[in-house]
């Protein structure tokens, strides 16, 4: 589809965040928490764990706890943060630009499965790189964190309770993401959604 044609009628643009607007490579915390917890540490973990974590079932003291608890030796609650912040690797200032300008013509939404710890380095990072301190305020209209709302992608009831919440129509709504499941969910819920392929660019969704 032509970009001309995927924007066409469209109002509000919601963007996942990770591998869309925030480089992430997953890989980089599985390979450090099993250096701090040893092999086999998911065995170890209670279930759900990384699923009550994102979507605020337990707070981000309890889930550090639970992590420390798997470990075979000593490690801190430090190490395993920055063992799981790891996966985030850089939020370019072109892609947050993009976001400001779309602001312009567009309601502007972020749409992220994510925890506290990933938030918060988040607005770190750009305070730090960019002198940024309000991320969400400045770039968009408003940030729906799964952590924070109580709901997760795939699940169709994120998508409505978006939709109800910033008073938006599915028909003039786009949906960016990089999970085809996420993707599909948005669809059923009538909102047009774009799978943004690996390694693609963004920002050139935007060129017309």
């Amino acid at each position: 589809m032509e970009n001309k044609d995927l924007l066409c009628g469209i109002k509000n643009v919601v963007f996942d965040l990770g591998n869309v607007l925030l480089d992430l490579d997953f890989d980089r915390t599985f390979q450090q928490l099993e250096h701090y917890l040893g092999e086999g540490y998911r065995d170890r973990l209670p279930k759900d764990l990384f699923l009550d974590y994102e979507t605020g079932k337990i707070t981000e003291a309890a889930f550090f706890d639970a992590l420390r608890s798997a470990a075979k030796g000593p490690v801190s609650v430090l190490q395993l943060k920055d063992a799981w912040n790891s996966m985030l690797l850089t939020l370019p200032l072109a892609r947050l630009e993009l976001l400001e300008r779309l602001k312009k013509n567009y309601r502007v939404y972020l749409l992220s499965n994510t925890n506290a710890s990933h938030v918060d380095w988040m607005r770190g990072f750009v305070d730090y790189q960019y002198q940024i301190r309000d991320l969400e305020g400045r770039f968009a209209h408003k940030a729906y964190y799964s952590h924070e709302i109580n709901l997760r992608k795939p699940n169709i009831d994120i998508y409505e309770y978006v939709l109800k919440d910033a008073g938006l129509k599915p028909e003039e709504t786009l949906f960016i993401d990089d999970n085809p499941a996420n993707v599909e969910a948005a669809q059923r819920a009538g909102i047009r959604a774009h799978l943004h392929p690996a390694g693609a660019e963004v920002m050139d969704l935007f060129k017309l």
